[in-house]
């Protein structure tokens, strides 16, 4: 089956999405408590530990991301990104490659949008580029902005990331409103995996993360212990969530989610996203008068994370011969009958092959006995 043709956006005028950080500068004379730097995430979720089956590892360069394009959709532009990354990569000695943005508007093209007068898109581009990079650093960027915040913009930018990348990173949210669901198509594309923050404010649910068709991430409050390593972890107050107004409940959540609800329920995971457990950020656009170095919070800085993550995953699928990952449950079923009438496949070679094998034995016996009357 070919990837869903998305509908027609609703004919009325489209809502409108926001970033979902929270943020605040980082003053050189001290300042809030110290965000978390790239290598801190990496041994506290375990990224450094993951191998694959040829013997490449997250540490030595192998397992992150190589081959995968992680795609990320925002609104306006940023025409700051590329050297704020290499600030990003450079500046505090993480150790971090350097890689090249591929930046696009909503359809492709180079008529970049204009800026957002208020910076703060601009800063949900640096924390979005910056930490998908941060987590899987092998990994392709691709940014696709968006002409504006409205759904019928920002869709028609996931459209299109969704033709040229494996993993869709959307870290913005709107309210839900009746007939959603017509949206629901273009987070369904096969072997691509769409992800979304959950929101900043608690219920109610909020899409796209809301959609049975995106995996929606929520936040917590992550502590470390000596070495970085995973002290302990809860859920942060302020994350976004509950069930949905306008989406049945999908068949992945049947007999999981245990509430008295046929609703959609959000998030599907969790990530650090507390701003008192914040991440770097640098952005050079101002923003409320400041710019410069960030911590920065918020389920925006956990859905890229996530990304980084899924975009590993795949490289090692592809590895194993497997497709990459679908979050839409009609492409996971599409994917699963491609993989099950592969594996058929395989056996079936693997019994011929066993039988061409019996037949030239006995033939090969067959001679020997032969030769031993002669």
């Amino acid at each position: 089956m070919d990837d869903l043709e998305p509908r027609a956006l609703l004919s009325m005028t489209s809502p409108l999405a926001y970033p979902t950080f929270e943020a605040r500068p980082l003053q050189s004379g001290g300042g809030p408590s110290a965000p978390y730097t790239p290598a801190e995430i990496q041994q506290a979720y375990g990224f450094n530990n993951i191998r694959f089956s040829n013997g490449a590892t997250f540490s030595n360069n192998g397992a992150t991301g190589s081959g995968q394009t992680i795609a990320i959709v925002d609104a306006y532009d940023d025409p700051n990104i590329q050297t704020d990354l290499n600030t990003f990569d450079t500046n505090n000695m993480w150790g971090l490659p350097a890689t090249t943005v591929t930046r696009v508007d909503q359809t492709g093209g180079t008529s970049y949008p204009a800026r957002d007068s208020s910076g703060g898109w601009e800063l949900e581009e640096s924390l979005d580029v910056e930490w998908a990079h941060a987590m899987a650093p092998g990994a392709s960027i691709l940014l696709v902005e968006a002409s504006s915040a409205s759904y019928s913009d920002l869709l028609t930018a996931v459209n299109y990331a969704a033709s040229h990348a494996s993993v869709v990173s959307m870290s913005w949210a709107g309210s839900e409103v009746s007939g959603e669901a017509n949206y629901d198509a273009y987070f369904s594309h096969s072997g691509v995996a769409f992800v979304a923050s959950s929101g900043d404010s608690g219920a109610p649910a909020l899409y796209p993360s809301a959609s049975p068709n995106v995996l929606s991430v929520g936040g917590t409050s992550l502590t470390l212990g000596a070495g970085n390593v995973w002290s302990s972890e809860t859920g942060w107050s302020g994350s976004g969530g509950g069930p949905s107004t306008q989406e049945s409940q999908p068949s992945y959540q049947k007999l999981v989610v245990k509430q008295q609800s046929s609703a959609r329920a959000t998030p599907d995971v969790a990530y650090d996203a507390d701003p008192n457990t914040g991440v770097y950020v640098y952005d050079s656009v101002p923003y409320n008068g400041s710019y410069g170095w960030w911590e920065v919070g918020g389920t925006s800085a956990a859905a890229p994370q996530w990304s980084a993550l899924l975009a590993i995953a795949d490289q090692g699928r592809v590895l194993n011969g497997l497709s990459a990952l679908n979050t839409s449950p009609q492409q996971q079923q599409v994917m699963k009958r491609r993989e099950r009438k592969k594996e058929r496949k395989k056996k079936d070679r693997k019994k011929k092959k066993k039988k061409e094998g019996k037949r030239e034995k006995e033939a090969k016996e067959k001679v020997e006995l032969e030769n031993k009357k002669k």
